[in-house]
């Protein structure tokens, strides 16, 4: 069915060499089997312009993209870990009160600590959806690309979600 599809002119993304019988080094063990599309059809002459070397080129990669890539999966826990400290805070300082154990009383450092976090994961947050939107414009680039006829690699999973994911 590759082989069919590239014959055809459809958009094919980056095939892995295992999925086509190919060693690591490229040399094919089961290659692609050849096919042509029928003379006269035409993916026939879309596909001879395409082995002609007439391909839209890819855009670069811009710096924010692989940003992304990098802080994509970072995050999420702040809220969870902010309220714990703000419930240690506060059973701390409980405990202070009722105990009458001054030591407990450092606990109140925890409320400062808390806020701080929630305030790195709103930072974080923020960062993410600003790069998110550069990153989605570039999963775009691509896509038109390879739909020109522009060998495309394989996307990172970040991106990936991206791309599957609806807008």
């Amino acid at each position: 069915m590759l082989a069919a599809a590239l014959a055809h002119g459809a958009p094919v993304t980056h095939i892995p060499d295992w999925l086509i019988g190919r060693n690591g080094s490229g040399e094919g063990a089961a290659p692609l089997p050849s096919y042509a599309a029928p003379v006269g059809s035409p993916a026939h002459s879309g596909a001879q312009n395409a082995r002609a070397g007439a391909s839209a080129p890819l855009p670069p990669k811009p710096q924010a993209v692989a940003e992304y890539e990098r802080i994509a999966d970072q995050g999420g826990s702040h809220d969870e870990i902010g309220c714990l400290l703000v419930i240690g805070a506060a059973v701390g300082v409980g405990t202070g009160f009722t105990k009458d154990m001054p030591v407990a009383f450092a606990a109140g450092i925890l409320a400062p600590v808390a806020i701080w976090f929630w305030v790195a994961g709103y930072r974080l947050g923020k960062r993410k959806s600003a790069l998110e939107a550069g990153a989605r414009e570039y999963v775009q680039q691509l896509t038109a690309a390879q739909a020109s006829g522009a060998v495309v690699p394989e996307l990172s999973p970040q991106l990936r979600k991206l791309l599957d994911a609806p807008r």
